[in-house]
């Protein structure tokens, strides 16, 4: 038996897998857990979904919050699953700035992370999936054997928005190269919705990657289908730090709350 076959590579590290599988090392920006943000909902299902098909499925994650990482390591436990997490380093201010001119948004993976994907990689693998647009600066060494899924655009996010100054001038300018350089690195790439595979296939002058919408484990959470007591409210889910949510919410105020309640006159909050 090869040094590289997955029944040898688990036993080295404790857990056992099928042997038939794909080999796939997954990298995420944040934990699978499924009561975390939107993306962590996902890679729970993503996780849980490889390995219940066979494969041989090592995740790597990045990780900000220390109680998403808890309740992932909880439901992702050897020998049925190899779950990595590695918690965000803390930089100093000029370290912190060179990396971000030269790689951007990377200051999420760890030295740390980044060596146990090295040691992975040296081990051979059949498929590096990658969850999100910056996990590609860690799949530069094998392009060939990448799969990067994209959840957004920065250069999307932005359209229709002016800079602030010359420093977010520059900023914008440093991300969209980023994103472009990063998408032409592949040649295996998926995204979430048409628009996005239009926007990509224009940044790299390359046909439209495939359209995978994210999903979620609709078990896990209760469905009420009754409506709450009181007049009808109207409300927007999301972070509003981020540009997109919140240029919704001004949406939502401006132009379609006036229309909903034209059509319905009753007492209603937003």
């Amino acid at each position: 038996m090869s040094e590289s076959s997955p029944s040898r590579r688990r036993a080295a590290g404790g857990v056992k897998c099928s042997t038939h599988g794909v080999r796939i090392v997954v990298v995420t920006i944040e934990p699978p857990d499924p009561f975390g943000n939107a993306a962590s909902r996902w890679f729970y299902v993503l996780f849980r979904g490889l390995v219940a098909r066979g494969h041989d499925v090592t995740m790597l994650s990045s990780c900000s919050d220390a109680t998403s990482r808890a309740r992932a390591e909880e439901l992702f436990q050897r020998p049925d699953y190899d779950l990595r997490c590695f918690p965000i380093e803390a930089e100093g201010f000029f370290a912190s700035k060179l990396h971000s001119a030269r790689e951007p948004f990377s200051y999420v993976f760890s030295k740390a992370m980044r060596a146990e994907l090295n040691r992975l990689l040296d081990q051979g693998l059949d498929v590096l999936h990658l969850e999100q647009l910056w996990c590609g600066w860690l799949g530069w060494r094998v392009p060939d054997k990448c799969l990067l899924n994209v959840h957004y655009l920065f250069s999307a996010d932005w359209q229709g928005s002016e800079p602030s100054g010359i420093y977010d001038r520059m900023r914008r300018q440093l991300t969209f190269h980023a994103e472009r350089r990063i998408l032409r690195r592949y040649s295996q790439v998926t995204t979430l919705t048409d628009r996005l595979a239009r926007d990509i296939a224009v940044l790299t002058g390359k046909a439209a990657p495939s359209v995978v919408p994210l999903g979620i484990d609709p078990s896990l959470y209760e469905f009420v289908d009754s409506d709450p007591p009181g007049a009808p409210t109207v409300g927007l889910i999301g972070n509003f730090s981020w540009h997109p949510t919140y240029l919704s919410g001004i949406r939502l105020v401006e132009k379609l709350w006036p229309r909903v309640k034209e059509r319905v006159p009753t007492p209603s909050s937003c």
